[in-house]
C-alpha cells in the first residue's frame, strides 16, 4: 500500500535506494507498478544482514551536483562543487564532472552541514529540476567521494588539509576553488559508457582536448591503469554474454517515455472543468 500511495504521488518513474551501498550497487529505477514492487524486495532482501530499510525517492530529471566539503564542527572550511555531465549506468555512476562555482549550492551546502555540526569530510548531491529552476536535495555521504582528485586537480587539498585538521593545525576557511576544470573516469566506467552510446564519443573527446581536464590515467604508475583495463574487458564480456550494458540504452528510453506520461498525466490532472 506504502508503494502505491509513492506511485500515486508521484508517477513513474521512481528510484528505490537501499539505505547502505556505494555507485549505484542498491539503487534501482522502477517504471512500473511491477517493478516497483519486485526491485523493493530485491533490495529489501540485499540489506537483510544489517537491517536496512529501503525507500522509494521521486524520479527528478536534469543535471546532479556535488557540494564536497571539509567541515569542523559545522564550519566549512573547504568546498568544490562540480556538475554531472554523463553517468553510467543512468543515476548511478559518475563518468564526466566539471566544476561550477553556483552560490545558492553553497548556501545550502554551509546551512547542512552547519545544522548537522558536521566534522570531517562528505558530500552533498543535488539535482537541478528543469521543470522548476529549483535545486533538489538527493542525499549526503559521510566519506571521500569517488571524484575527490576533481577537487585536488581545482586547488582544493581536501585529503591533505583533512589531516592537518585532525593533527590540531588551526585552519581558517578558505571556500575558494577553480571553476571550468574537468574530469573524465576514463577507464573503465568512460569506455562502458562509450560502448553503451557510441554517439557521445565526440563530446568526450572535446573533453578530453580541454587544457584543464584530467582522467583517471596515471602516467607515473601503470599498475592500476591495467587493473582498470582489465575490469573493463570482463565487464565488456559479460555485456557481450547477457546484454547488461546495452541494456542502459532500453533503460533511458523506458525513463524518458515515463517521464513524457508522467507530465502528460499531471497536465490533464489540472484541466478545469468546462
Amino acid at each position: 500500500q506504502d508503494l502505491q500511495q509513492c506511485a500515486g504521488q508521484w508517477g513513474f518513474p521512481l528510484i528505490i535506494k537501499g539505505e547502505k551501498g556505494s555507485g549505484g550497487t542498491t539503487n534501482r529505477i522502477a517504471c512500473t507498478q511491477e517493478e516497483l514492487v519486485m526491485f523493493y524486495q530485491q533490495i529489501r532482501e540485499m540489506e537483510r544482514g544489517y537491517g536496512g530499510r529501503p525507500f522509494v525517492q521521486e524520479y527528478v530529471p536534469g543535471r546532479v551536483y556535488t557540494v564536497g566539503g571539509l567541515c569542523r564542527d559545522g564550519t566549512l572550511l573547504r568546498v568544490c562543487i562540480h556538475r554531472w555531465d554523463a553517468q553510467f549506468p543512468v543515476a548511478s555512476r559518475l563518468v564526466m564532472a566539471v566544476t561550477v562555482h553556483v552560490p545558492a549550492l553553497l548556501e545550502y551546502g554551509k546551512r547542512i552541514f552547519e545544522s548537522l555540526r558536521w566534522t570531517g569530510i562528505a558530500n552533498l548531491e543535488f539535482r537541478e529540476d528543469p521543470r522548476t529552476g529549483q535545486f533538489k536535495f538527493l542525499e549526503i555521504n559521510p566519506r571521500p567521494w569517488g571524484f575527490i582528485e576533481l577537487a585536488h586537480r581545482a586547488g582544493v587539498d581536501m585529503a591533505g588539509d583533512f589531516c592537518r585538521m585532525v593533527r590540531g593545525d588551526p585552519l581558517r576557511p578558505d571556500l575558494g576553488f577553480r571553476t571550468g576544470v574537468r574530469f573524465v573516469r576514463l577507464m573503465p566506467r568512460g569506455l562502458l559508457y562509450l560502448w553503451a552510446h557510441p554517439r557521445e564519443l565526440p563530446t568526450m573527446v572535446r573533453w578530453l582536448m580541454r587544457r584543464w581536464c584530467f582522467t583517471g590515467v596515471a602516467l607515473y604508475d601503470l599498475r592500476p591503469n591495467v587493473y582498470q583495463l582489465r575490469e573493463f574487458v570482463r565487464m565488456l564480456r559479460a555485456d557481450l554474454r547477457n546484454g547488461s550494458v546495452r541494456a542502459e540504452r532500453v533503460l533511458r528510453t523506458r525513463i524518458e517515455s515515463a517521464l513524457v506520461a508522467q507530465s502528460a498525466s499531471r497536465r490533464t490532472a489540472i484541466v478545469p472543468e468546462q
